[in-house]
């Protein structure tokens, strides 16, 4: 069922078909994270999924958490990565202080239901967005959003 599934998505994306919605556009990885001590404890899959985040963060550094989500989102075509072993690097990458992972009411639909949901910890200071948009997501508890007032001026909102 897998090789199924990603021989099709392949096969989307070899005829151009845009198969992830394109949230994140410009994210900065900087090469400072090649040399950081706490992204240098995590083991080359945690590594990988780690960055891999980034890219697929909201413009908050935010982002569900559940295993299938971020299996279909992130990884969708890496087969020695499995919905189990991304709940195993999750827990590695929060060990670290890299992400925070919540449960906060989200909307699905016209409903809301509570989710799990994580932040990139260290995303205001490696990320320069001109006009970061909300987040779908409510911030977790002690957690400041960077909204634009006006242009390179930016209103804080805390969670």
């Amino acid at each position: 069922m897998a090789r199924a599934t990603a021989v099709a998505v392949y096969a989307l994306l070899k005829v151009g078909v845009d198969i992830m919605p394109r949230k994140a556009k410009g994210r900065m990885l900087w090469g400072q994270i090649s040399v950081s001590p706490r992204v240098n404890k995590l083991s080359l899959k945690a590594c990988l999924l780690y960055t891999w985040l980034i890219a697929h963060a909201d413009d908050q550094g935010r982002m569900l958490a559940d295993t299938n989500s971020i299996k279909g989102t992130v990884c969708p075509l890496r087969q020695d990565i499995s919905e189990d072993d991304i709940a195993t690097l999750l827990g590695e990458i929060e060990e670290q202080g890299l992400i925070i992972r919540y449960n906060t009411q989200v909307r699905m639909g016209d409903k809301h239901k509570s989710a799990m949901v994580l932040q990139l910890v260290d995303w205001w200071e490696y990320q320069w967005l001109t006009k970061p948009r909300p987040s779908e997501f409510p911030p977790a508890d002690e957690w400041t959003d960077r909204l634009p007032r006006t242009f390179n001026r930016f209103k804080e909102v805390g969670g």
